[in-house]
């Protein structure tokens, strides 16, 4: 999977770490407020602490707990200025996806080392996998590679799940695998039903209680679910109908339709919601239907952008009114308040069980 800047963003993105290059990012970890410059992925823990991977200049994870309190929790300035006998080499840290297990370890898909990391609760942080040369190559850890780990899941077995950048360089091709990461130490790509390599630009994942995992298929424009014994099925969007000029549809999953996919979550209800860039908005997915949680940006139906697009923005309030500027990772919390990364809004916003969104974190 290749992960591109989008066109339309290019000056403004380009700008902005420019601006941001100007600040000193060597922050020290008491630090009571610690901003989150283009925030990505979420997890949060047991005690409601919020965790956010950032896409700044130099790339980190923000923890911020209940109270509004922020530090840098892990950056490859802090390994580096403050090593310790807890940290594994980071050098190269760009991390990108998150996952957290219910003892409140969290996974980290390290797209810049070619690894996958584990923070346990005390703070260590060790190499699960990678590290080894970014390429693709199974088998068991200690031979196992990785390379471009970018979204990662982990379901209730603490079978590790991350999405991977493939290719045959004979072809000059390149596509998007996931990898597994067993609780046996196995490294493996998955398969289908039919034993045939699953090849497509696999983003964000969930994974339920019955060991089934949800993908988000950016280009595919659709959610995939993938059985336990290899089946693949589509549960929501028209998968590959455009290639480009996408719209958005609501409605009955066989008339439905999304633009771009990206992050993924199940509420307690078994609700799937995903986040979509493309449109500006938080979706779900229920009951059949394809619908807008949050988000109201006006979409261009002209097709200025043969990818999609819609009008960013940033506003607060009743959910179907909100704006956002490219939302990215979500989380849900105990109560089923919905964490969302506004990522070009720099920021955390809030969508509450009763339908208002709010900034949580600026």
């Amino acid at each position: 999977m290749v992960i591109k800047m989008h066109i339309r963003n290019f000056h403004k993105k380009f700008f902005a770490i420019a601006l941001l290059f100007t600040y000193s990012f060597a922050f020290a970890q008491n630090s009571s407020r610690q901003p989150v410059y283009f925030p990505n992925a979420l997890v949060m823990d047991s005690k409601n602490n919020l965790y956010v991977s950032c896409n700044s200049q130099q790339p980190d994870i923000v923890k911020i707990t209940p109270d509004g309190q922020s530090t840098e929790f892990i950056s490859t300035a802090l390994y580096r200025h403050r090593p310790s006998q807890k940290w594994a080499s980071i050098d190269m840290f760009t991390p990108a996806g998150m996952a957290i297990d219910e003892d409140d370890t969290i996974y980290i898909a390290d797209k810049g080392g070619g690894d996958v990391l584990k923070v346990s609760p005390d703070g260590k942080i060790t190499i699960v996998a990678g590290y080894k040369g970014h390429m693709i190559k199974d088998g068991p850890l200690s031979v196992a590679s990785f390379k471009k780990p970018f979204f990662i899941t982990i379901d209730r077995k603490k079978n590790i799940y991350v999405s991977d950048e493939g290719g045959d360089e004979r072809t000059n091709t390149e596509y998007g695998v996931i990898r597994k990461i067993s609780n046996q130490g196995e490294v493996t790509t998955l398969k289908d039903h039919t034993g045939t390599e699953l090849h497509f630009d696999a983003a964000g994942m969930v994974c339920d209680n019955d060991g089934n995992l949800f993908v988000c298929d950016r280009t595919g424009r659709c959610i995939k679910k993938i059985m336990p014994d290899g089946n693949v099925s589509i549960i929501g969007g028209l998968c590959g109908k455009r290639k480009t000029d996408p719209v958005y549809k609501e409605g009955d999953i066989k008339t439905a339709e999304i633009m771009e996919p990206w992050f993924i979550a199940l509420s307690k209800e078994g609700g799937i919601y995903f986040s979509d860039i493309r449109v500006n908005r938080i979706i779900k997915l229920a009951d059949k239907k394809i619908f807008t949680v949050a988000g109201n940006s006006k979409i261009d139906t002209q097709n200025s952008n043969i990818q999609g697009y819609s009008e960013a923005g940033y506003a607060d309030g009743p959910a179907k009114a909100a704006l956002f500027n490219e939302p990215l990772g979500i989380a849900f919390d105990k109560i089923g308040n919905l964490y969302i990364a506004d990522g070009m809004n720099h920021c955390i916003r809030k969508l509450s069980s009763d339908g208002i969104v709010s900034t949580y974190f600026k």
